[in-house]
């Protein structure tokens, strides 16, 4: 087996993500190479059928919408980035997360993610996200709890 080159992070910056930021930047330091931090802004969430009726009337409020999380989700994998002391990349996809995140690994070659056990809508032990990334990843995946 070959040496980890670099490290992946994916987090959704919620609390319980902390964990799991941690043990990525703690492994980068050790192994001594790059973390990259992937963020997936889940664009399900700003469509137009949960809000069909007034969306319907009003199409540029959920681009308005969409254009705002692009800005907040950049500062906040900015600041990540710096508090990590992360050497790699900064990654903001859109789509749904769990499916966007097997397609970035696949694309990728990614050797290693980390990511947190559960996700930050659920309540369930293991996210719905963390599950469909286990199985379908073709690389090692670290649950953090």
């Amino acid at each position: 087996m070959d040496a980890i080159s670099e490290i992946y992070l994916a987090t959704d910056f919620a609390e319980h993500s902390q964990k799991a930021e941690k043990k990525a930047m703690m492994m980068a330091k050790k192994l001594h190479v790059p973390l990259n931090i992937i963020y997936i802004l889940d664009t399900e969430i700003m469509s137009p059928g949960l809000y069909y009726e007034v969306m319907d009337k009003h199409p540029e409020w959920i681009e308005e919408a969409r254009a705002e999380m692009r800005k907040n989700s950049q500062a906040l994998i900015t600041k990540l980035h710096k508090e990590l002391k992360a050497t790699g990349q900064k990654y903001i996809l859109e789509g749904k997360p769990k499916e966007k995140l097997v397609e970035f690994i696949e694309k990728n070659n990614v050797e290693l993610l980390i990511m947190g056990k559960r996700g930050g809508k659920g309540v369930s032990y293991v996210g719905s996200v963390s599950e469909y990334v286990t199985r379908h990843a073709n690389c090692s995946v670290l649950l953090v709890s």
